[in-house]
């Protein structure tokens, strides 16, 4: 793939038409959405990051699961409070909605830094236009008292 066009080479006579045009249309939309563009690597982390953190919190929801940590949870140095506080399913709970918080967090800030890179952009352009125009102004009035 070269990074400044979309064009691929997947077009093998072996491979069916509704594979080629699936593989052929993913890297398109990827990069269509930006994602391919720059930092794929760091958006990679983060992307896993916030779907391992939506995939844990979800599993907290359940008996089992609630079951299994309940070892983890008592001898916690940090969590050991959360049985006398919320009870076992509550407890439980209380980490899932963490880690459901943490990865939501996760997406918005990364949404959000891109939006302020964008926003930045033109914050920065609207000052040089400002900076310039009054530039402009300064330099015409100082003419003018000149005369």
């Amino acid at each position: 793939m070269d990074q400044l066009t979309d064009k691929f080479d997947f077009t093998s006579s072996t491979r069916p038409l509704a594979a080629r045009i699936l593989i052929n249309s993913l890297p398109r939309a990827l990069i269509k959405l930006g994602i391919l563009k720059d930092d794929f690597d760091y958006h990679l982390i983060r992307a896993s990051m916030v779907i391992i953190f939506l995939f844990f919190g979800y599993q907290k929801w359940f008996q089992y699961e609630a079951q299994v940590l309940i070892p983890y949870i008592s001898n916690g140095p940090l969590i050991f409070w959360l049985y006398p506080v919320f009870g076992i399913r509550g407890a439980t709970r209380f980490l899932g909605l963490s880690e459901w918080t943490f990865g939501t967090l996760l997406f918005l800030v990364l949404r959000r830094i891109q939006i302020v890179q964008e926003s930045g952009r033109v914050w920065r352009g609207s000052l040089r236009r400002i900076g310039s125009r009054r530039t402009a102004l300064d330099e015409h009035c100082a003419r003018r008292d000149r005369h």
